[in-house]
């Protein structure tokens, strides 16, 4: 099949960086279990505005019909959106990607993929392509999971 040029959204223009260090002091307040991955030694922190556009964005592409236990699953989803996010912000803003569980609140689930946002303000925002996680095409405030793995790009 001939692939067309996708029409993405205008990238992040926020030019606040973050070191490595600040970033996993920070996330670990997130995601003080479980393995922590961050992939470059800086990032940039994109606003919340930015983020949510993205988000927004995305949202409509999402075809939950095509889900399918193992083969077509929830981290399938969040690294299909965390591949999109990387390439409309450039490979240079924090993206999140957790392999999380919820006891409490809202959000109850067992074992799930889903993503994430650092922003500007230092807050982690959770948005999730199959809604489990966070409602659809919103980022919401982080709240407490249990990590078992956090990959940062």
């Amino acid at each position: 099949p001939i692939q067309t040029e996708e029409i993405m959204p205008d990238p992040p223009q926020t030019a606040i960086s973050i070191g490595t260090f600040e970033l996993s002091q920070i996330l670990r307040q997130y995601f003080p279990e479980g393995s922590l991955h961050l992939g470059d030694a800086d990032y940039k922190l994109m606003s919340l505005e930015d983020a949510q556009r993205f988000v927004a964005w995305y949202t409509p592409q999402v075809k939950e019909s095509e889900y399918t236990p193992d083969n077509r699953d929830c981290e399938n989803f969040a690294f299909e959106m965390t591949g999109k996010a990387l390439r409309w912000s450039n490979w240079e803003y924090v993206w999140i990607y957790t392999w999380s569980q919820s006891d409490e609140g809202k959000y109850i689930f067992p074992n799930h993929g889903f993503c994430g946002v650092l922003a500007e303000n230092r807050i982690v925002y959770f948005c999730d392509p199959l809604r489990v996680a966070a409602p659809k095409g919103k980022l919401i405030p982080a709240y407490p999971v249990k990590s078992y793995v956090t990959l940062v790009f």
